[in-house]
């Protein structure tokens, strides 16, 4: 009856494609093909035990797979049956059948540890008892587990008692390798949990009863692991390797009890990349590891993008825009985000805006929305970007946000149905912060805008920091800098990619538009309504008019910022006035290497001093949108605006040239 009971579930789980999907970090192959089943191997009275299989996407019914049961964790007392889920969707993807065992646990079932390593020992038995009708190689079987679930996978290879009264002893439990996470080793006086055991302890120690002919292990331990010492690991390897016995010790300094589970992700990778290389050592796998971390990690699909769908599908028309700094501006991901658009629509007619522009950060964005982007026709997606240049230009958090909620309060005030993505991408600053489990403020920023109005998000600055530390690549080798050589440009797109593909997978194709209420501005003086305005027509003693500006010095320039009209000024105390209505006021200059310093006012209030020059002005025009004021009354001011007698210690000149004034 059990052969047939067994025959029959084989036959459902060949069946089942992707039975069980969670979202597995650090993945190459994610298993969402994984085959998966559940069967009970153990059944106490009214409790019955289950093993979670999974089990290779291109399995040959002809074959016998080696195959990996995983204990969890929690002191005996308690623990889920999937804290190695995502480890057992990995090794699966790499040609194994595995297991997640449960057991019996104090919280759950009044037991004892005791009785965990009795059911430990019967699901291994159980899986060689069946091993034909589950595709597994008997001789091929590894016990793995971390904390409590490490001993009871030591337990079943070393300890000889403690078996089931109704399992068949005569199949054995010892497995033919294992694979330790902080394992439970010593329940003696001086390890872990002698005060549940007591003088029972030479019964369920593994190190006590270390012998002759322990199979092949692997262990890994972090050097502040309070539970299990770093030398009683090391004595556990010395007196396995007396014997005869491999065991390999992976020491990672500063890592506490745990570490090795998905939420430390660099070193869940880790471990995984070190299994993989112990079990192809032992020849169960063949090939190199396939370990890469998966970039849906980094992505908040907020809302989703079935507006823009909808419109590409039906209308077979589509208008897309890029809104950023350089790493917009420049060939790369954006391109090749283009010609994914065009093939995943192919009967639809883009039309795509490139208002990439380099040094630009959101407070410019908010200020030239309108002119770069919305004045072209209604958009129906949008990325914007503005983590790495805000992280240099605006470091106030006022300003980030004020920034950032122009962009897309404008954005969704032009069109409500509008789909909008917003990207943070790397810098070295960005990934100090993260390496010091710090999020960098200007991505909190970026975000609370993003989280407010319910907009989607992709951070490729935790996912290139991560997949390095993970050792995917290197930043010199490989990313190169800021503004990413082409391997970063398609690490970049392989995300947006991924994100585009996984929205419009998953959802069902929608039938009509849908409109989410705008809420209430996060901060009622953010640039919103920031325009840019002319500077036609106004005129003061000491400035000029240039109709066709451009410099003669032969410093570099910034396409759409020469050859324009410009206001200007060299002459110190000249001044000028601008009327405006608003909330907020400022200027666009090129900032050049005769730029200076001017001083400033609202109205009446007393002058201030603004250094016009920068850290680039010395080589480049460098266009700049500088605020002079904001959080004013929403009513008519008067900015005065004169040329100061001193300058920067490094600038030629004492230039102030307006191209335009900034009014929110």
């Amino acid at each position: 009856m059990k052969s047939f009971f067994i025959q029959s579930v084989l036959i459902i789980v060949l069946s089942i494609t992707g039975a069980i999907c969670t979202q597995a970090h650090g993945q190459n192959k994610q298993s969402p093909e994984a085959q998966a089943s559940v069967l009970t191997y153990k059944q106490i009275d009214t409790v019955s035990l289950n093993l979670t299989l999974f089990y290779p996407s291109d399995l040959n019914e002809a074959r016998l797979y080696p195959a990996i049961v995983f204990f969890f964790g929690g002191g005996w007392t308690g623990g889920s049956i999937s804290q190695f889920e995502p480890q057992a969707r990995y090794f699966a993807s790499r040609g194994m059948l595995t297991a997640l065992a449960d057991y019996r646990t104090a919280r759950k079932h009044a037991t004892t540890p005791f009785d965990a390593v009795a059911d430990a020992k019967s699901a291994i038995r159980f899986m060689r008892a069946n091993a034909a009708e589950l595709k597994i190689n008997p001789n091929q079987i590894i016990a793995s587990g971390g904390s409590a679930g490490g001993h009871l996978a030591a337990a079943t290879a070393i300890i000889k008692g403690l078996n089931d009264p109704n399992d068949q002893v005569e199949i054995s439990c010892i497995p033919n390798a294992m694979i330790l996470y902080n394992p439970v080793i010593d329940n003696g006086p001086e390890g872990y949990g002698f005060e549940r055991i007591g003088d029972r302890y030479l019964e369920i120690s593994p190190y006590h009863n270390i012998k002759k002919g322990i199979p092949p292990t692997v262990f890994f331990l972090g050097t502040k692991d309070k539970l299990i010492p770093v030398e009683t690991g090391q004595a556990y390897k010395t007196k396995l390797e007396n014997l005869g016995s491999r065991c390999d010790l992976h020491l990672y300094a500063g890592q506490e009890h745990g570490f090795f589970n998905l939420r430390n992700l660099p070193y869940y990778l880790e471990t995984v990349y070190q299994t993989d290389l112990f079990l192809s050592s032992l020849g169960y796998l063949k090939g190199e590891p396939e370990i890469k971390i998966d970039p849906a990690l980094y992505h908040n699909h907020r809302q989703s993008l079935d507006n823009c769908r909808l419109t590409f599908e039906n209308s077979k028309m589509g208008r897309v825009a890029f809104l950023g700094g350089s790493i917009t501006y420049n060939s790369g991901w954006r391109t090749k985000t283009v010609e994914y658009l065009q093939n995943r629509f192919p009967e639809t007619e883009f039309e795509f805006i490139h208002a990439g522009i380099p040094s630009m950060g959101s407070v410019s964005g908010a200020f030239r929305i309108s002119d770069d982007v919305l004045s072209k026709g209604k958009i129906d997606l949008l990325f914007v970007e503005a983590a790495v240049n805000d992280a240099g230009i605006w470091k106030d958090d006022k300003m980030q946000i004020r920034g950032m909620e122009g962009i897309i309060r404008q954005a969704k005030l032009a069109n409500p149905e509008i789909n909008i993505i917003q990207m943070h991408f790397v810098d070295p600053g960005k990934m100090e912060s993260y390496r010091k489990e710090e999020t960098p403020i200007v991505i909190l920023n970026h975000e609370k805008v993003a989280k407010h109005y319910n907009i989607s998000s992709i951070n490729l600055a935790l996912e290139v920091t991560e997949r390095i530390d993970a050792g995917e690549f290197s930043w010199e080798d490989d990313f190169k800098n800021l503004h990413p050589s082409p391997f970063g440009q398609i690490i970049y797109f392989n995300s947006i990619k991924k994100f585009l593909e996984d929205e419009w997978s998953a959802n069902p194709a929608p039938t009509k538009l849908s409109v989410n209420p705008l809420p209430q501005t996060l901060d009622e003086s953010s640039f919103f309504n920031g325009t840019q305005m002319p500077i036609e027509g106004i005129s003061a003693s000491g400035w000029e008019y240039i109709q066709d500006w451009s410099p003669n010095d032969k410093v570099g320039t910034r396409q759409g910022f020469v050859h324009v009209p410009i206001l200007a000024s060299s002459i110190p105390g000249s001044s000028i006035e601008y009327k405006f209505k608003g909330k907020a006021v400022g200027i666009l200059v090129p900032a050049g290497p005769d730029t200076g310093i001017l001083e400033f006012r609202i109205d009446k209030e007393e002058f201030q001093s603004f250094d016009l020059f920068t850290r680039h002005s010395k080589n480049l025009h460098l266009p700049r949108y500088y605020i002079l004021a904001s959080g004013l009354k929403d009513k008519k001011h008067k900015l005065t605006i004169r040329i100061s007698e001193e300058r920067n210690s490094q600038s030629v000149g004492n230039a102030c040239r307006i191209q335009r004034f900034l009014v929110n």
